[in-house]
Parts: C-alpha cells; sequence; structure tokens
C-alpha cells in the first residue's frame, strides 16, 4: 500500500495520542465472533517512568489504520494496567464492556417475554444499556416463562443465545445479539465479501483434526401443552446425535440441534493467514480465497480478525471457518 500506519487515542472522550508520539507503541485490537468481548491492548515504552497510565475503568476510544483510512474500534473499558520496571513499559487492555457492571450481578426471578430478541431488549433497558437484536431474533420465539435462579443477566443472555445459535456480544454501552454465519451486521445490513489471494499472505496454515462426524442432530423438548416428550431433527444424513438434555419448548430444542450440528460439520478445520493490516475487516465478515488448494479456496467465516499496528508496521490475522450452512 505504501501508507503509512497511524491511530488515534483517546482516554475519556479526551485525546490524549500527543502523549503517545515519538515513543515505541504497539497497539493489538482483537475482534471475535461468538462471546468473548472484543479488546485492546497498547503497550508504550516508559523510557523516563513520565507516563500516567490510565486508571481501571475509564473509556478508551481507538482509531488505527492509515493517514487518511481509519477505523474506529469503539469505546472499550480499562480493565488492567501494569508497569514494568524493568522493561520500562507500560500495558493497558481495555474490554468492549464493564466488567464490574451490574450485568454481571446475579439474579432470581422469573418473567415472560416474546422472543429472543425482546430478551436482550428488556436486559438492556434494565441495566441502562442500549440494545440491537437482529431482526431475524424477534423470530425466535421463548414459549415457557423464563427461570433466572441466582444467575447473572449477562449469562443469562448468552445461555438463550447459545441454545438459538446466535452470537450475544456487548460493545460500549449496546447489547447485541443475531444468528451465526449470516455474513451481516447486528441491523441486518449485509458485509462485504473481502477477496484475498494466496499471494497477498504473509502466512497461511490450515489444520485439520479428526472428529467424529455426525449427518444429524435429534433433540428431545416437553410438550407445552400435554406434557409429552417431542423430538426435532435437524439435518438428513447418518449417523445421528442424540442431545441428552430436555429443552423446554421446540424453538430451544431446534436451536440447539442446529448449533450442534454446526459444530459438527465445522470443527477441526482451522484455516490461520496473516495479510498486510486492514483496519476495516471485522469477525463476522466472509473472505474468498483464491490461489490455494482447490478444496481451501472458497468463502470463509472470519472468526477472529486480530490487528496489530506500530509506527512501522500494521498487519491482520485472521483465524477463519468454513462458511455456516443455514
Amino acid at each position: 500500500m505504501g501508507l503509512k500506519p497511524t491511530y488515534i487515542i483517546r482516554v475519556d472522550g479526551s485525546d490524549r495520542t500527543e502523549i503517545f508520539r515519538g515513543r515505541q507503541v504497539t497497539i493489538g485490537l482483537t475482534d471475535e465472533t461468538g462471546y468473548k468481548s472484543d479488546e485492546v491492548s497498547i503497550t508504550v515504552d516508559n523510557y523516563d517512568f513520565s507516563i500516567e497510565p490510565p486508571r481501571r475503568g475509564v473509556v478508551l476510544d481507538v482509531d488505527f489504520g492509515y493517514e487518511g483510512k481509519l477505523a474506529n474500534f469503539g469505546e472499550m473499558t480499562v480493565d488492567s494496567v501494569s508497569k514494568s520496571y524493568t522493561a520500562r513499559t507500560i500495558v493497558i487492555k481495555a474490554k468492549g464492556f464493564d466488567t464490574r457492571g451490574r450485568l454481571k450481578e446475579r439474579k432470581t426471578r422469573s418473567f415472560d417475554v416474546d422472543s429472543l430478541g425482546d430478551l436482550v431488549q428488556k436486559i438492556a433497558e434494565e441495566n441502562g444499556f442500549s440494545s440491537l437484536p437482529h431482526p431475524q431474533t424477534f423470530d425466535f420465539q421463548i414459549v415457557k416463562r423464563i427461570v433466572q435462579q441466582k444467575e447473572s443477566d449477562l449469562n443469562l443472555a448468552t445461555r438463550y443465545a447459545k441454545q438459538f445459535d446466535c452470537i450475544f456480544r456487548i460493545n460500549g454501552k449496546n447489547l447485541l445479539v443475531q444468528p451465526k454465519g449470516l455474513g451481516e451486521t447486528f441491523n441486518g445490513r449485509e458485509l462485504p465479501v473481502i477477496p484475498i489471494d494466496r499471494s497477498q499472505c504473509d502466512d497461511a496454515v490450515i489444520s485439520y483434526e479428526g472428529r467424529e462426524n455426525f449427518g444429524s442432530v435429534e433433540a428431545k423438548y416437553k410438550g407445552y401443552e400435554d406434557g409429552k416428550f417431542e423430538t426435532v431433527r435437524v439435518g438428513d444424513g447418518d449417523p445421528v446425535f442424540r442431545l441428552p438434555k430436555i429443552y423446554d419448548d421446540e424453538p430451544l430444542a431446534r436451536g440447539a440441534a442446529r448449533a450442534k450440528l454446526q459444530e459438527f460439520r465445522y470443527a477441526g478445520v482451522s484455516f490461520n493467514i496473516t495479510i498486510e493490516g486492514d483496519p476495516f475487516i471485522i469477525a463476522e465478515m466472509y473472505v474468498e480465497l483464491t490461489g490455494f488448494d482447490s478444496e481451501d479456496n472458497g468463502r470463509w467465516l472470519i472468526q477472529r480478525a486480530s490487528h496489530s499496528l506500530s509506527s512501522s508496521s500494521f498487519t491482520t490475522s485472521l483465524t477463519l471457518q468454513k462458511g455456516l450452512q443455514t
């Protein structure tokens, strides 16, 4: 590209970039699909012991990329700060939400909601967050009354998202939920597919591990009216894997069966590539690979996008999963 890597660092809304200029700075940013929070790590040379590190709990906001081509990673909460007097460095780590907040408080209660999207909206309102459920999550019905027994709202939302094979994420003051592998933003906007040829890769390693493969998955649930056990099946091949758990209703059973089948289909195959830095690549995007062996070319889902930036270099490392079947 020939472009110069650069960054902007704000602390509680105040631009602190100049404090870091002229020093060796390495910024690592990780965006991961699933249930883990986004993370930022900043390592700065504190050779003269003059830098006062930010306190835990303050809001960190980072733009990164190239001059004239910056992406914003979103507001993060500083989670840990470490100072090395031997190496003369400071390491600042921040996550996508404040781990000390009310979302982690345990509750005992029961209540009714109509869908997964409604559940996330309710939890957001109660905890002072905004919510952005994907439109499809309002189709994932929750038939039976929710029972929360000494369980945090964070764990409750994550548990129900997993049962419907969805992603629940926290980004700043937003609670987000969407089905896996859509290649869309949380509000339903289609994400671009990124073409990557082998010639663009600084490193590319694919690993296959032997895993038992099932053609379909069955799950049982208790009928709402008659109380009898019913079975749903996802997939149409053999052998059949039967989930041992009895689910509360048909939507939960079907979502769990689908999630398990996807796990069987794609577990054991991992593709890791490193390319020249692209600040706009995020998890849940798809890439279209060319130039590899025929079985490795094609569409892959980004599970994790890790960006590493300094004043002289910028790389993006991707962990890929074969495109999900919906």
